[in-house]
C-alpha cells in the first residue's frame, strides 16, 4: 500500500506530465500583492511554497529578493531555482520572513493540513500569503484524479487558518478563489 507521499507525488508527477506547465501556473500573479502587502525590503527571505514551475521564486530573484522553492515534485521547470523537494507537511530547513503559498493548500490531503500548517507557522517568522481556490478542481479530470482534496468554504480555511497565524485580510478574487494575508501570532 502506497503512503500519502506516494500517492500524491505519483498524482503530481502524471500532471505535470500531462496537464500542468511553466505557463498555467499562478504564483507569480501573486508576486505583487505579497510585496506590496508587507513591504517587504530586499534583506528578508522568502519561501514559495508548492512553487511548481518555480515562476514566482524566479520573478522575485530577477527583482533582487532573496526567494526559494519547495514542491512535492521536481519539474524541468525549476533547474534554475534554489528549490528543494518536499511535501508542505514534511519540509524542514531553515526559518523564511514570508512565506506565499499558492494554490496549494486545497490540494493537501484533510489529515495532513494540521502538519502542514504547523511545518509552515513554525518557519515563518512574520507573515505569509496564501491564495486558496473553494472550488473542485478542473485540472484532475484531465489525468482521471482528484486534485482539490480539501474544498471548503471560506469561512471555514479562514477558522482553521485562525489556529496558526492572526488572519489579517482575506480578499476575494475570481473563480471562488481567496487571497488570505497571514501574520504570526503573539501565542505562535
Amino acid at each position: 500500500m502506497q503512503t500519502i507521499l506516494e500517492q500524491e507525488t505519483r498524482k503530481y508527477t502524471k500532471a505535470w506530465q500531462l496537464v500542468y506547465n511553466d505557463q498555467n501556473t499562478c504564483g507569480a500573479t501573486h508576486v505583487n500583492p505579497l510585496l506590496e502587502y508587507f513591504l517587504i525590503d530586499k534583506q528578508s527571505t522568502i519561501l514559495d511554497i508548492g512553487c511548481g514551475s518555480g515562476n514566482a521564486v524566479r520573478s522575485l530573484r530577477r527583482r533582487g529578493y532573496n526567494a526559494y522553492g519547495i514542491d512535492l515534485v521536481e519539474t524541468e521547470y525549476i533547474k534554475d531555482i534554489p528549490f528543494s523537494q518536499s511535501s508542505v507537511w514534511e519540509f524542514s530547513g531553515p526559518d523564511y520572513d514570508y512565506v506565499m503559498c499558492t494554490d496549494v493548500l486545497e490540494h493537501v490531503p484533510m489529515e495532513m493540513l494540521d502538519a502542514s500548517l504547523h511545518r509552515i507557522q513554525k518557519h515563518t517568522t512574520s507573515g505569509a500569503m496564501f491564495v486558496i481556490s473553494t472550488r473542485e478542481d478542473h485540472a484532475g479530470k484531465s489525468i482521471g484524479e482528484t486534485l482539490h482534496l480539501t474544498v471548503q468554504p471560506i469561512k471555514w480555511w479562514t477558522e482553521f487558518l485562525s489556529k496558526y497565524f492572526r488572519v489579517e485580510t482575506v480578499e476575494t478574487l475570481e473563480d471562488s478563489d481567496y487571497r488570505i494575508f497571514v501574520s504570526q501570532s503573539s501565542s505562535g
